[in-house]
């Protein structure tokens, strides 16, 4: 069983390399969308910049609204100050997941047609936002920076300069 601790360093960890995909992302590249009907990738760090407190929020209620009302609000969201809303968003997350106590994540939660212990809902935020960050990796690297590769996505860096000996 992972402490609650080691679940949000690893939420933590996820918003670090995000905000770090950020950096890789073009101007031209705002607007590139992989299918008609796909967010574009600013949509998607709009998403991305507000999921995870909507969800913990919807947890917290126990009610989906919670969720819903976050999201709406991502329209201020630009390549410009996403880094920074990624930071408020963390602040915000951390203050929501120091609400949830070991007696309240271990409560059963009917929510988006699903019923399980909070705990749950709060794993799947993680995986849901190590999702959106492949898939904006993936959006980047077909618009806007082709050179990055997995320690970007993975580590969160750039690869180091290859080593040259005499």
């Amino acid at each position: 069983m992972y402490t609650k601790e080691e679940i949000w360093s690893s939420f933590s960890n996820e918003i670090r390399i995000i905000k770090h995909l950020g950096e890789k992302i073009s101007p031209d590249g705002l607007d590139h969308r992989p299918t008609e009907k796909q967010r574009t990738t600013l949509e998607l760090m709009q998403y991305i910049a507000r999921m995870g407190k909507g969800v913990f929020r919807a947890v917290l209620e126990e009610r989906a609204e919670g969720f819903t009302g976050y999201i709406t609000e991502s329209e201020g969201i630009t390549l410009e100050n996403f880094a920074v809303m990624m930071d408020k968003q963390e602040i915000e997350m951390k203050e929501l997941y120091e609400k949830f106590d070991d007696a309240e994540l271990g409560k059963a939660l009917s929510l988006w047609g699903r019923t399980a212990e909070k705990r749950f809902f709060i794993l799947d935020a993680l995986k849901m936002i190590t999702a959106y960050k492949m898939q904006l990796f993936l959006y980047i690297k077909a618009s806007s920076d082709a050179s990055i590769g997995t320690i970007n996505l993975w580590a969160g860096m750039d690869a180091p300069a290859p080593q040259i000996t005499a």
